[in-house]
Parts: structure tokens; sequence; C-alpha cells
């Protein structure tokens, strides 16, 4: 599973989102479930729950290297600009339209204000539904909340993307 983490995280950026959102799912449910670290103890080597660590930082780190543009690169703005670090709303309602475009591939017109409104209260609307449904199950839960806040965030504060980033939303969706 560690490789397949690497893998994924070295797919793309938000394939790194994705699995960096997997790993800590496993890490929460390894610390938090007495049972499941019993059992996982009881039948793996000493060594495997290192060399998985081991695996999962070292293709982290990889994939943040390799993803990350120089620092006076253009392509978007490299890492020292167009962070949007300030409130903006209309910037803030074109993010939630992402979620509603992942969902129900309609994608709003981001220079109607009115259809970013409708369309974000209907992707809150989704996924307040999607938690209420997943709260019976911890580990689901967490890693939607986690794979969406961190998707989300990206999407926000760096890059809006397009169409074809939206699915990542949806995919997170799919594995919770």
């Amino acid at each position: 599973m560690a490789i397949l983490l690497g893998l994924l995280a070295n797919s793309n950026a938000y394939g790194l989102f994705i699995s960096f959102s997997l790993s800590l799912t496993l890490l929460a449910e390894f610390c938090f479930d007495s049972k499941h670290r019993q059992q996982y103890f009881s039948q793996s080597q000493k060594y495997d729950l290192f060399l998985s660590i081991v695996i999962i930082t070292f293709s982290l780190i990889l994939s943040i290297y390799i993803i990350s543009p120089p620092t006076d690169s253009y392509l978007y703005g490299g890492l020292n600009n167009c962070w949007v670090i300030q409130l903006d709303i209309r910037h803030l309602l074109i993010s939630m339209g992402r979620i509603f475009g992942s969902y129900l591939l309609i994608i709003p017109a981001h220079k109607k204000l009115l259809d970013l409104m409708v369309c974000a209260l209907i992707a809150l609307f989704i996924v307040i539904l999607t938690l209420i449904k997943l709260s019976k199950k911890p580990v689901s839960f967490f890693f939607y909340i986690i794979g969406n806040c961190i998707i989300f965030a990206f999407t926000y504060l760096k890059f809006i993307g397009g169409s074809r980033h939206y699915g990542h939303f949806y995919l997170v969706f799919i594995a919770a």
C-alpha cells in the first residue's frame, strides 16, 4: 500500500493531496484503533511499519520536490506569487463551484454572482449530506474531511484549476 500511495503522490499535485490524505487517514486509524493496531502487529514483520513510513515519506518529499516550480517561474506565479491570502468572496464562491462541478458535471459561470451563490449552496448541501452519511464511519469521515479540505485550500489559495482538475473532489467522495 505504501508503494501505491507513493505512486499516487508522484502522479500529479492533486494525486499528492489525495495520497497525503490517505496517509493521514491510515496514520489516524493506526493510532486510534487499538484492535487494528494489535492485529497489524500480530500479522506483520517488525520492519514492515518502518519500511512503509520510509517509502511514504520519501515519496511525498520527492513529489513535492518534483512538482514545485522554481521560484523564478512565471507558470502560475511560481511559488512566490499568486497566492490568495485575503478573503475574496467571489474567489471563494468560484472555488466552491469547483466542488459543485465535480459532483454534478455542471461548471458554473464565474462571471455571474447569482450562479456562483446557488452552486455554492448546492455544493455545501451535498457536502453536509455526505458528512451526515459518513458520520457513522469515522475513518471515511476523517478522510473525506481531510481530502476535501486540502484540495479546496489549494484551489482557493493557489490554483483554481481547469475542468480536468475538478474530478479529484469526486475521487475523494468515491474513496470515502
